[in-house]
């Protein structure tokens, strides 16, 4: 498996070169994967027989993934690449192969290095099948180390936008040196049990703009006690009245329409419960329209779930009966099983803005100076973010005794829950003032219990508050 050129590399090796016909012409169309033999369908493995490529040929080009299911299996991209730009629209969903099918010394699903300006825009899915095997083999300790579904490692100027990343392995996405990377709006879904399934991985890279996005760390799906209900999920957060004709985004009206801004730049009225504006409501439907949802969602997806309540303002109002309402789930995804984003060594000037995380570990920065190297991480910005029963929303970990410097880190207009009573954790090394300049500017998080209180444990360090900082800063 290590060794097949899958169609997705083959056709990415396209985009720059194929068999040249007019090296005077440069491609600058649309190439689409299912022109060059691509099924599809889920269960042949897209992959060329015979290929030819001159990576050099050609300057430009867009690869197109359309509506389908690729499978295709590992694949390193290497560059250079004579192309300034390379853009992939995935707008199907790529699978890879079941655990069975792989090397397991191979640590990476989809591997790009020294691609400069690589582009992949959505809103297509990558589907790692964690599930096959790879979680319980970890949780085993059978396997030394599961792979990363999408791995960059000297790839500057990277743009990721509006991509989809599930259950992958272990990490969705590993940035390793590159520098000036851009990731705006993306989503990335494991399961809460799924073992070390970071969403974003950053080391040795400076420059990096984290903008939106839904980077969930997790959710503990409740069944209804309705029938019906037991062993489906819904992943999107509307329906369409018509059963035969349900489509994943589609949707109708509630009885009670309410108008709600979301921070996502529009208004809504149909029958979701939407996170992206902190704006959750039960929504209230008619009997008829309650039996087409239902017979939709037997149709279309696995579980119905129920959110847990929230401390305000996340609270769903509950003024409908249980034979008059529908709770449907909000239509980004959820759930990953570790950090939302980890800052690891190297890294430098890394904004975050308008993330929602959770649970799992939050955003965090370390941890470093595990492998006994010098590890330093400067200038950090995470803003505008909501933790969702996290374990600890805010974290900075130093291993003792390491040359560890972390500086110039700041978190600012955080909001949310905790699972655990530690919803802000520092812990710095006491060898040679391991962490300076940390600043907690307007932060508000609570325990999901709203009967537990929590707290912020810094540790060897000097911590600057600005505004109101819940819960307040302790010292050890």
């Amino acid at each position: 498996m290590a060794n097949r050129i899958t169609l997705l590399s083959t056709c990415i090796w396209m985009i720059v070169g194929f068999i040249n016909i007019s090296q005077s012409q440069p491609i600058t169309s649309e190439i689409d994967v299912k022109d060059f033999g691509a099924i599809g369908d889920g269960i042949t493995d897209d992959k060329l027989v015979t290929f030819m490529h001159n990576k050099n040929s050609y300057s430009t080009g867009i690869l197109k993934l359309p509506i389908g299911n690729f499978l295709v299996g590992r694949m390193t991209f290497s560059g250079p690449c004579k192309a300034k730009t390379m853009v992939i629209n995935v707008i199907g969903n790529i699978t890879t192969m079941p655990m069975k099918n792989w090397n397991t010394k191979d640590d990476t699903w989809l591997n790009f290095q020294h691609v400069n300006n690589l582009i992949i825009i959505g809103p297509g899915k990558f589907e790692g099948q964690g599930g096959s095997g790879w979680w319980n083999c970890k949780k085993a300790n059978n396997c030394e180390r599961n792979p990363t579904a999408l791995g960059f490692h000297h790839c500057n100027g990277l743009k990721l936008m509006g991509i989809t990343s599930k259950n992958s392995p272990r990490n969705h996405i590993s940035l390793n040196a590159c520098d000036g990377a851009i990731i705006n709006n993306i989503n990335l879904i494991a399961p809460k049990e799924s073992p070390n399934t970071d969403g974003i991985d950053i080391s040795a890279t400076n420059g990096v703009h984290v903008i939106g996005g839904h980077i969930c760390t997790g959710f503990q799906f409740q069944k209804k006690s309705n029938r019906r209900s037991e062993n489906r999920r819904s992943e999107t957060g509307d329906m369409s009245s018509d059963a035969n004709n349900m489509n994943d985004g589609t949707s109708f009206p509630p009885l009670k329409p309410s108008p709600c801004a979301n921070g996502c730049g529009f208004f809504s009225t149909a029958a979701t419960m939407n996170l992206c504006s902190k704006c959750y409501r039960d929504v209230q439907i008619n009997q008829q329209q309650t039996a087409s949802a239902m017979a939709a969602v037997d149709k279309l997806v696995n579980k119905v779930v129920s959110f847990p309540p929230a401390p305000p303002p996340f609270t769903p109002s509950s003024s409908s009966s249980r034979s008059e309402q529908l709770s449907i789930p909000p239509s980004w995804r959820i759930g990953i099983g570790d950090d939302c984003i980890a800052i690891n060594g190297g890294s430098s000037n890394i904004n975050i803005d308008g993330l929602f995380c959770g649970p799992g570990h939050g955003v965090s920065v370390g941890s470093l100076g595990r492998y006994g190297k010098t590890d330093i991480v400067r200038n950090v910005t995470v803003t505008h973010t909501t933790f969702y029963g996290t374990q600890n929303g805010v974290r900075i970990k130093t291993v003792p005794y390491h040359v560890v410097h972390v500086s110039d880190v700041t978190f600012e207009d955080i909001h949310g829950t905790s699972s655990k009573p530690d919803a802000i954790s520092i812990m710095c090394s006491k060898y040679l003032n391991s962490c300076a300049r940390i600043t907690l500017n307007n932060i508000s998080i609570r325990h999901v219990n709203p009967h537990i209180n929590v707290e912020s444990v810094c540790l060897n360090t000097q911590v600057q508050t600005i505004g109101g900082v819940v819960p307040h800063r302790g010292e050890h």
